[in-house]
């Protein structure tokens, strides 16, 4: 009794004919385009059945497949789901539909009987009334596919195994025709796609590949990790190694004029040294297209102060004095408007060259005056150069990375000066500047 049983329960179960289209209902690609996305469904529907083509639509799909079919643009799993239900039809049809501005992207992916990798994917943004041209267009793509120069469906036959005899292949006078299913050739970029590579901000060898993934223009660069476009907020902390000390010497002279000491000539010497201290930088930066990246950088080197004085006088016992202090703590800033050159347009890894402007700002010396030495001081000042170096970012996620950097400062002006005066006998020692900072950062960078 349960053989007949399940036996007939089979036979009442609705499948489709060998020539159906099968049509599961179209994946929104967002929640607020469920409306688009039922509305261009329901005229593709239409168009293929103007054309006398059977259609299974997710209705019709769900009574043997349940929800096999459900979301199938989402699932890569969704066309060898439905074939192992022995689905019948010729042709599966994928949709995915969202919004584009004012017009609609629309991609279809049409699969080959029993095939999991899809023999054809239309990719197209159109606006405003035309949908239907789109639609009549992969209805076409559709009869194409299904093997019917007329519009009727016909069932594709599995590609048999190659042998010795005939089999896959049918010979004339003038040649053979080989029957066996061939992947289409790759979508190269032309007039009419220009437009969408450009607002894309991708090369001609990234557009390829989008055409070929079958995926939505959104989720493709996504998923590429393309920054065309967007704003980026960077924070790094690192090691700083060159001109990050500071120093100032100074001699003067001293007299007695009758009514107390004063200085009359002094000698000074100022300006960066060799050292090794923390750096930490803030920035924004801005993508127009894919290979280049521009932005300011902000930030702070913390070094050492040093500072010596001394005074000489003919008529003082002693007749000279030397001291020098303790270092104490240097703070410089910096900007740097910069550009990034990458070579890469897509993937995780995306490292680049820098090159750029580099301000610096430094802090001044308050000298502690003697009991009768009226030591100078000296104020801050401001130095430009150039930044140039090589980074690597690690695009973890589509709106965050993880960045390395080590960029190179020249320094072009650093406020070193001496001034002598004949009437000091001796000159303060100048620290040794390299003309130079490294710097060696680590951060984050977040993407909008």
């Amino acid at each position: 009794m349960l053989t007949p049983l399940l036996l007939a329960l089979t036979l009442a179960t609705p499948r489709a004919l060998a020539g159906d289209v099968l049509v599961p209902e179209a994946t929104p690609a967002q929640l607020s385009d469920f409306s688009v996305a039922y509305l261009f469904y329901d005229m593709l529907l239409s168009a293929l059945r103007d054309q006398s083509l059977g259609v299974q639509d997710a209705d019709a799909m769900r009574k043997w497949a349940g929800t096999d079919g459900d979301a199938c643009f989402d699932n890569p799993d969704c066309p060898r789901l439905l074939w192992d239900h022995d689905a019948g039809g010729s042709v599966l049809v994928v949709l995915g539909v969202g919004q584009a501005g004012d017009g609609l992207e629309v991609t279809a992916r049409l699969y080959s009987s029993g095939q999991s990798d899809p023999a054809q994917t239309i990719h197209e943004t159109v606006s405003g009334g035309g949908e239907q041209k789109l639609a009549d267009k992969i209805t076409a793509a559709v009869a194409g596919l299904a093997g019917s120069s007329d519009g009727a469906a016909a069932r594709i036959t599995p590609t048999k195994p190659k042998t010795s005899d005939s089999s896959t292949a049918s010979h004339s006078d003038s040649g053979h025709s080989d029957t066996r299913e061939k992947k289409p050739p790759p979508v190269e970029p032309d007039d009419a796609n220009a437009d969408e590579q450009r607002r894309m901000g991708i090369p001609a060898w990234s557009y390829t590949k989008f055409r070929e993934s079958g995926l939505g223009r959104a989720d493709w660069l996504r998923q590429a990790r393309v920054r065309t476009g967007r704003v980026s907020l960077e924070f790094h902390g690192g090691y700083a190694l060159g001109d990050v000390d500071r120093g100032y010497g100074v001699r003067v002279l001293v007299e007695d004029r009758g009514d107390g000491y004063q200085t009359s000539a002094a000698s000074t010497t100022q300006g960066p040294g060799p050292g090794a201290g923390f750096a930490g930088t803030a920035g924004v930066s801005y993508a127009p297209t894919w290979f280049l990246e521009g932005g300011f950088q902000a930030g702070l080197v913390l070094g050492q102060k040093y500072l010596n004085v001394g005074w000489e006088c003919t008529t003082c016992d002693p007749t000279t004095n030397e001291q020098t202090y303790d270092p104490v703590n240097s703070v410089q800033g910096f900007l740097e408007p910069r550009v990034r050159v990458l070579p890469l347009a897509t993937g995780f890894v995306k490292p680049y060259a820098i090159i750029g402007a580099h301000i610096r700002f430094w802090d001044g010396f308050k000298v502690p005056d003697g009991s009768s030495v009226d030591y100078p001081n000296i104020p801050g000042g401001a130095g430009v150069g150039l930044v140039v170096g090589a980074g690597v970012s690690f695009d973890v996620l589509p709106e965050m990375s993880l960045v390395l950097e080590a960029p190179y400062s020249i320094t072009l002006t650093n406020g070193a000066a001496t001034v002598t005066s004949a009437d000091v006998t001796a000159t303060p020692d100048p620290l040794a500047p390299s003309r130079g900072l490294f710097r060696a950062t680590g951060g984050v960078a977040f993407h909008f």
